[in-house]
């Protein structure tokens, strides 16, 4: 269910709502800004552990996600620029996501 958040007519959305009532919330976001949520993060947004150089900050931690540390990054994965990884990994995501985006 669509909640307020903390900054003062934002509404956070989950995706799985998004879908299931897209035209209400395309009128809705005419006036109001929305943010839209997977799994409780901003879609499109970042790991929250990464650094501002795009580095793991727990890396090497116990804390790190198993599923973090059992991804083994290959030249394909990564291609030859950022953009190239970003769409790799979205695609990998979606391809492993309980509820299909």
């Amino acid at each position: 269910m669509a909640r307020t958040v903390r900054k003062a007519g934002v509404k956070e959305v989950p995706l799985s709502e998004i879908k299931d009532d897209l035209s209400r919330y395309l009128r809705e976001a005419e006036t109001q800004e929305i943010v839209i949520t997977r799994h409780g993060k901003p879609a499109g947004v970042g790991c929250v552990q990464l650094t501002d150089d795009n580095r793991c900050a727990i890396f090497g931690r116990p804390e790190r996600p198993k599923v973090c540390g059992g991804l083994r990054p290959e030249a394909s994965m990564c291609g030859p620029d950022r953009d190239h990884a970003l769409a790799w990994i979205t695609r990998l995501e979606r391809a492993t996501s309980a509820s299909p985006v």
